[in-house]
């Protein structure tokens, strides 16, 4: 392979510190600058950031911890308002509450002027009252 070659020739070169394989290394394959993206789309990525309604409720094990499914989606969005760079405000707040699940969204209060406040609001949801609301939710729409 291309990296065993390489890897050889430094042996014959006698490169012998990490400084210079390294050196050497980034001479052969320089490193490659990473997209970034702008606040505009991590912003429109944070608006199409959904939780799944059949989710509310539900325990998932992500890497070796069991989270609840509202807790990791509010942990993704607040990395997505962190990425986009409107963390200190309340931009976009009302669009990202208005997009979650009914259950979620009727046990917040009307209004969250940081992100910081909507995302503990979020993590600190009393559990059997949102799952009360799911069943209930759930049940009308069995009866409509």
């Amino acid at each position: 392979s291309p990296a065993e070659t390489w890897y050889q020739d430094q042996i014959v070169n006698q490169v012998t510190t990490w400084a210079d394989v390294t050196r050497e290394f980034n001479a052969r394959w320089p490193p490659i600058e990473s997209a970034r993206q702008m606040s505009e789309e991590y912003q429109t990525e944070l608006l199409e950031h959904r939780l799944p309604e059949e989710e509310i409720g539900i325990i998932k094990t992500v890497g070796r911890q069991k989270v609840w499914m509202h807790i990791k989606w509010v942990e993704e969005a607040m990395e997505l308002v962190r990425l986009a760079g409107i963390e200190k405000g309340s931009t976009l707040i009302w669009q990202v509450k208005k997009q979650l699940p009914k259950a979620i969204h009727r046990l917040l209060d009307d209004e969250y002027t940081t992100w910081d406040k909507f995302t503990k609001a979020v993590k600190e949801l009393n559990m059997s009252k949102l799952k009360q609301e799911r069943e209930e939710i759930e049940e009308r729409k069995k009866q409509d």
